[in-house]
């Protein structure tokens, strides 16, 4: 798979895609209010994206909130295989690069 990975590019696309319905699953708690708020914490820098994009397709991302030395994951998303997991490896070497410790 060819992609790229960017940062903060996409940050309601990607909230908007973790709440996009699953199979099996009745609903999300990522309602209005919720992207509403996230989006908020983003504009104050507190909240960041990785976004894996395929060409002008957002494949797969992830979003969280990052406090101190602690970036706390909410959601996670795949529309193409493993596309979440090479997010969350990009985001595991930026945390390492910014001296932030943890992971939730």
């Amino acid at each position: 798979m060819d992609y790229e990975i960017r940062a903060d590019s996409a940050f309601e696309q990607v909230m908007r895609a973790c709440a996009a319905p699953r199979q099996g699953q009745a609903g999300t708690w990522i309602n209005e209010d919720m992207v509403a708020a996230y989006t908020g914490l983003h504009r104050l820098g507190v909240a960041h994206s990785v976004e894996v994009w395929a060409g002008n397709e957002l494949a797969g991302g992830l979003y969280g909130v990052s406090i101190g030395r602690m970036f706390y994951g909410e959601s996670m998303f795949s529309r193409m295989t493993g596309a979440s997991k090479i997010a969350l490896a990009h985001l595991a070497s930026q945390l390492k690069r910014w001296n932030c410790g943890m992971i939730d």
